[in-house]
């Protein structure tokens, strides 16, 4: 049965190109098949979300907050958030984080804050139960709709809400993804260009992530709309904006790849794919990919080489 749908979307296939406008036309072909996935229906008028503070002070964000944010209708999210004690902030990290515990979410925080930057922690939907994730997304699959989509509505109106608290404008906004948040963290990413750089930590991130089977699928109908490979089309459709990709799994090949052979890469070869699609938008420097058998870099040096290519565009 697998064989035969991804046989189905063999026209959807990843970027094989290599000038950037064949890249750009591309991506805008494919961001309509992200959005088809996602379930997404986008309103036509935008606005900020219905929020409100639940701990800290309005007045002094650099001390701490959390807030409730209305991301759906009668559905919130948290949001821990922390700013940098003067001025504007550099920039903006913003954190899908697999854990719904405050502490970790104000440790992220105050790291972040520490490099004067903005730190921004929204836990994953579903996060909070053992489980919770798979269930939901099998729940939503009964419903006919997306838990991708869900996800990435949150996190679009978490950044309405930040827009409109603190009025941004040029400052970038680094999008740090691991575990189950990878897949819509880079859906969110590739349709959404308010998203500046991406750090991506695979350390982790569970095999049903690359897996077909044995789990409740993420999007709606992904190898149709997204191809064989639906996490390869999800980060070139990102290019070139910056991306780092740490500790991926040493395991190149998944079990279930084998004796089949339609397409589906090893992932290994799909980020040989990704560094094509840079290298095709003439952006090679910008994405930095580090293997279980190289030094891990600190995330901290990621995110200021990420703020350094956003500050220093290629003329």
């Amino acid at each position: 049965m697998v064989n035969n749908l991804i046989k189905r979307c063999a026209n959807h296939d990843h970027f094989r190109k290599d000038s950037p406008e064949q890249l750009w036309v591309w991506q805008g072909q494919r961001r309509v098949d992200i959005k088809e996935s996602l379930g997404l229906e986008l309103p036509s008028v935008y606005g900020p979300p219905k929020a409100k503070i639940i701990h800290g002070r309005i007045d002094q964000p650099f001390s701490g907050q959390f807030w409730h944010v209305e991301t759906a209708q009668d559905i919130t999210t948290d949001l821990c958030l922390r700013t940098a004690a003067a001025g504007r902030p550099a920039g903006y990290v913003l954190k899908l984080s697999e854990s719904a515990d405050r502490e970790p979410q104000e440790k992220f925080c105050r790291t972040i804050n520490q490099m004067g930057l903005a730190g921004v922690s929204v836990p994953l939907r579903g996060c909070d139960q053992p489980a919770g994730v798979f269930i939901l997304a099998e729940i939503y699959l009964g419903l006919a709709r997306c838990y991708a989509g869900s996800v990435v509505t949150d996190l679009m109106r978490v950044i309405d809400h930040l827009e409109h608290q603190f009025s941004i404008d040029v400052e970038p906004i680094v999008l740090m993804l691991s575990g189950l948040g990878i897949p819509a963290g880079l859906a969110l990413t590739a349709i959404d260009q308010r998203i500046s750089a991406l750090v991506i930590d695979f350390t982790s991130a569970p095999k049903s992530i690359l897996a077909p089977v044995g789990s409740p699928p993420f999007f709606k109908d992904q190898f149709l709309h997204l191809g064989p490979n639906p996490l390869l089309v999800l980060a070139q459709c990102c290019a070139p904006r910056p991306m780092a990709i740490v500790n991926y799994p040493p395991d190149a090949q998944a079990p279930w790849l084998k004796n089949h052979k339609v397409g589906v890469l090893s992932f290994v070869d799909q980020l040989a794919q990704i560094q094509n699609a840079y290298d095709a938008a003439n952006y090679t420097e910008r994405l930095q990919i580090f293997g279980p058998d190289k030094t891990q870099p600190q995330i901290p040096d990621l995110i200021r080489q990420s703020l350094e290519y956003f500050q220093n565009p290629k003329k």
